[in-house]
């Protein structure tokens, strides 16, 4: 993350999660570049798409780069991270690849039901995953001038900045073309190559362009919950609000925490060693 984005984060996050308490949203003024986008911030599909919405962000910022099928396979009747996605972690100084693997982890993770609302199911995950990484693969196996192709171009995408988005934070990268030929140019459609995450049924992704800015930005949304590193805690009152919780150095555990509606303790996560699991009380 750059320093001038570290700088901002706070003053962004502070002011997103007011927004986001109060339940109201932000429409972006920049041009939207892609059109017939899907459901904006739904459906929820039993927490199903805003996980995969934030797999993409976790993707963004510590491979840097949106190449599912090289970094992802699904192995074992799971998703999981290559070793070219190790390696690349491991050389851009992020080694391990926590984050992204903490949200692919998710699929270990028991169903969560509270007051009758499905909150997330691991099942439905590991299955979306499988599909979106098959269709990904499929659109990648296309001829680059066929128009449902992915995105040929090479690339990398480094987080510039975060702020107010429709849902409640657009994370903003910049992305740059190494190579591409023709049409292939287009910035606008690296939306293709967010397949693996659900696009574009997945309206918690709400791919957005910045094309006046050199080099070009795409923006992606997803919902306020706790498993992007760094990203604003929702509360409600003192209490973490949501079923689970992204805390590498466990400075929440033992905090009180609320999932739809359910008050409860945030104890470590039998699944994933970053993770911290809201148990009822």
């Amino acid at each position: 993350m750059k320093s001038a984005t570290k700088r901002r984060m706070g003053e962004v996050i502070a002011m997103s999660a007011a927004f986001a308490l109060s339940g109201c949203s932000i429409e972006a003024e920049e041009d939207r570049g892609v059109t017939g986008e899907a459901e904006v911030c739904g459906p929820w599909l039993d927490g199903v798409y805003p996980m995969m919405a934030n797999l993409a962000i976790t993707v963004g910022n510590e491979l840097k780069r949106f190449e599912a099928t090289t970094d992802m396979a699904f192995v074992n009747n799971r998703v999981r991270l290559t070793s070219t996605a190790y390696d690349r972690c491991d050389d851009l100084g992020l080694p391990g690849c926590e984050n992204v693997k903490g949200i692919l982890d998710m699929q270990e993770a028991p169903l969560i039901e509270r007051n009758g609302r499905r909150l997330f199911d691991p099942v439905q995950y590991q299955q979306q995953l499988r599909v979106y990484l098959e269709r990904q693969k499929i659109a990648e196996q296309r001829p680059c001038n066929q128009a449902d192709s992915a995105w040929c171009a090479t690339h990398e995408v480094d987080l510039d900045h975060v702020e107010p988005g429709v849902c409640v934070l657009d994370y903003w990268y910049e992305i740059n073309v190494l190579s591409c030929s023709g049409s292939q140019c287009d910035v606008r459609r690296l939306s293709t190559k967010l397949i693996f995450a659900g696009y574009p049924e997945n309206g918690y992704l709400h791919p957005t362009y910045r094309l006046y800015v050199s080099p070009p930005q795409v923006g992606i949304d997803p919902p306020l919950i706790a498993m992007v590193e760094g990203a604003p805690l929702p509360l409600v009152g003192s209490c973490i609000n949501s079923p689970v919780v992204y805390d590498p150095p466990h400075d929440h555990l033992g905090a009180c925490c609320v999932a739809n509606g359910v008050p409860g303790t945030l104890i470590q996560a039998s699944w994933n060693v970053n993770t911290l699991y809201c148990k009822p009380s």
